[in-house]
């Protein structure tokens, strides 16, 4: 049986909007039925996970005047903000560029058109760029050297954020214009280590950059076989990490919806990759199907047939546990992550971040919370321990 979310223990705002980010069956009738109550919760669920102005887009004929009047606003804020964003990236890369360091642009403008058909439908936060282990560090000064600075902490794969603006107050405005652009640089793609579980060859990866132009400027990306990778995986460390990011395994489906039938590329796909690189993706790529309704090539089947049993089991049961998160907290995407990782020690230790979070380094969360923030934190995780250990029971069952 194909895992439906009408089954799935989330609010009915949110199915509406699942329903009309369906590529097969899209369906906007299930907005026309919210109340204002309804329609507040599903402008902030819309804010929170980046997805308001492609609602504002796909909803256009269902939505009320007061929230078309709202979206369109934020549609003229993010508007401002993205010539900002524009900028900043040029101006940075030249910046590189002129002190012969190599990069690559990651996420944000790659993804038009492939993954999203206008980059002003997409909310980016902040700049990524992947620089050679051996010279990010010389990249960050060549940032700070032109007033860029230190702003929280790195979450791994990259050196802690830096940002320009010098004052700045959260108004509660996720499309504000005068939102700080932060920049990452990363030297990692995959913390191999942090998951326990394998990726893709990364210098091979970096081998396969191509040219492109941004705003008339030249610029390296990733080659599009590697921006789908890195997308999948940037969605799978999130699930796995309990934090969904529902915009971006959208663009995903997108990205599958219109290449599904494209065999030179999924045949190319498939070579690039071992069977343990391609696995985590697979995974990233049927979730995705199954919460939006997108084509899948052929290949993917066969990746899938392929995927240990008690993996296939999870998909099937708690593929849509994710999204369920996002409003009754779960820690169900441990078990697919521990029935990925191939050691027992691995498994070990991941068992004791996700259920005992403490200060972890590499691809946790390295911000030094206040004993507060820190209380709050550890009495969530703590009230998530019954829930978690039943589910944990229920897992073990269905796999005998």
């Amino acid at each position: 049986m194909t895992p439906s979310a009408e089954g799935a223990s989330i609010p009915g705002y949110a199915k509406a909007l699942l329903q009309l980010l369906n590529f097969e069956h899209r369906d906007g009738s299930g907005l026309g039925r919210l109340n204002d109550c309804e329609w507040r919760q599903l402008l902030e669920l819309c804010d929170e996970s980046q997805l308001t102005l492609i609602l504002g887009d796909l909803g256009r004929s269902f939505l009320p005047l007061w929230v078309k009047a709202r979206i369109q606003r934020n549609a003229a804020g993010n508007a401002v903000r993205f010539e900002r964003l524009m900028l900043a990236t040029v101006e940075i890369a030249r910046w590189l560029t002129a002190n012969s360091i190599e990069f690559a642009l990651l996420k944000g403008h790659t993804h038009t058109p492939a993954f999203t058909v206008d980059p002003l439908l997409r909310a980016q936060n902040d700049i990524d760029i992947w620089c050679l282990p051996g010279e990010v560090l010389r990249a960050r000064d060549v940032l700070t050297h032109h007033g860029y600075r230190h702003s929280g902490k790195s979450k791994g794969r990259h050196l802690d954020p830096l940002i320009r603006e010098s004052s700045w107050t959260w108004t509660g405005d996720y499309f504000a214009p005068d939102l700080p652009i932060p920049v990452e640089l990363h030297y990692q793609l995959w913390d191999r280590d942090f998951e326990r579980i394998a990726g893709p060859d990364e210098r091979e990866i970096w081998e396969r950059r191509q040219d492109s132009l941004l705003d008339g400027y030249p610029v390296a990306t990733l080659d599009l076989v590697d921006t789908l990778a890195f997308a999948a995986l940037h969605l799978m460390m999130h699930i796995f990490h309990g934090d969904v990011r529902l915009q971006r395994a959208w663009e995903i489906g997108r990205f599958l919806e219109h290449h599904a039938r494209d065999d030179v590329f999924w045949n190319r796909w498939q070579s690039l990759y071992t069977a343990e690189a391609r696995q985590v993706q697979t995974i990233a790529f049927w979730l995705t199907s199954y919460w939006f309704g997108c084509k899948l090539p052929n290949v993917l089947q066969a990746n899938l047939e392929f995927l240990p049993l008690n993996v296939r089991l999870w998909i099937c049961r708690y593929c849509f546990s994710p999204i369920e998160s996002l409003f009754s907290a779960n820690k169900d995407e441990l078990w697919l992550n521990l029935a990925l990782i191939p050691s027992l020690r691995g498994k070990i230790g991941v068992a004791r971040r996700r259920l005992f979070p403490v200060q972890a380094a590499g691809g946790g969360d390295r911000e030094q919370p206040g004993a507060r923030s820190f209380a709050a934190k550890a009495g969530h995780h703590i009230g998530l321990l019954p829930r978690t250990f039943c589910s944990g029971f229920r897992w073990l069952r269905m796999q005998k």
